[in-house]
């Protein structure tokens, strides 16, 4: 729910779904970012590997911003886990100052980035309290006007 819908009532990989819907602003966002920086995708979906949701990204139309996807079935952990972030870390070959974790989960997406030392946004559209510490948007457009 971060770039690209997750419909209530579909099961199953998304890129086969009757119907997809990318998050408002998610194109403009990555469009702009893509332009001065590197934007993968981390996903926690259990019923996709990484060619399945590279397929619902290019029906949603914007796999074209996407480098790399980091899913649930090639790593073997969840963004609720640690290793998940360190096998992220090791495949770029980045620098944990270099990498911004933005995502809708508190939890796995701000919260264990952040106890590594990864910087993260959250991605907060339902306007929720947001805790001492956390960088939250209410919007993806957020970011570009950021």
């Amino acid at each position: 729910d971060t770039l690209m819908a997750d419909l209530p009532g579909n099961e199953g990989p998304m890129y086969r779904w009757s119907t997809l819907r990318e998050i408002e602003g998610a194109s403009n966002c990555l469009s702009v970012l893509s332009q001065n920086a590197s934007c993968h995708l981390a996903t926690d979906a259990r019923d996709s590997d990484v060619e399945e949701v590279a397929q619902a990204l290019r029906r949603g139309g914007i796999d074209q911003f996407i480098e790399q996807i980091f899913c649930y079935r090639r790593i073997q952990c969840s963004k609720s886990e640690v290793a998940f972030y360190e096998y992220i870390v090791r495949e770029l070959g980045a620098e944990l100052s270099e990498i911004v974790m933005i995502g809708d989960s508190i939890e796995c997406d701000v919260k264990v980035p952040q106890s590594m030392g990864i910087d993260a946004i959250w991605y907060n559209p339902g306007l929720l309290e947001v805790p001492t510490g956390v960088r939250a948007i209410s919007s993806l457009n957020d970011l570009v006007d950021a």
